[in-house]
């Protein structure tokens, strides 16, 4: 989380912003939905290799290739965190829908069990709900 900390840190003292969908800001990428965060990563990492791919077994950080880099490591933790709320919610869907039969069946074997009753035994039923 430390790591997480220092990304945002570093992303709101330098006015992080990326070009996508005209300029947006850090907190903007919340709003983005997973496939354009991979689109916008995508472009990013193409930009990265540009810069950093100059043919050279020494490959030494430059300014420009740091905030990059940044950039990057704060989408995919921003896509990452999307993922698995993404994931939970069809998990809680999943659990609500599976409640929902295990009430539906468990009400069809409640409305069985009255229908096997005999006329008398609904009546009396029928009398304690007056």
């Amino acid at each position: 989380m430390e790591n997480v900390e220092k990304l945002f840190v570093s992303a709101t003292r330098n006015k992080y912003r990326f070009n996508f969908k005209g300029v947006q800001t850090t907190e903007d990428l919340w709003d983005f939905s997973q496939n354009e965060l991979n689109t916008l990563y995508g472009e990013l990492n193409k930009k990265y290799k540009e810069i950093s791919d100059s043919g050279s077994l020494i490959q030494e950080e430059t300014p420009e290739t740091k905030v990059l880099q940044e950039k990057m490591d704060i989408i995919k933790y921003v896509f990452d965190v999307k993922k698995q709320e993404a994931k939970e919610r069809e998990n809680e869907l999943y659990k609500a829908r599976m409640r929902q039969r295990i009430l539906d069946i468990k009400h069809r074997k409640q409305d069985e069990d009255l229908e096997g009753k005999s006329e008398k035994e609904l009546d009396e039923l029928y009398e304690q709900f007056k």
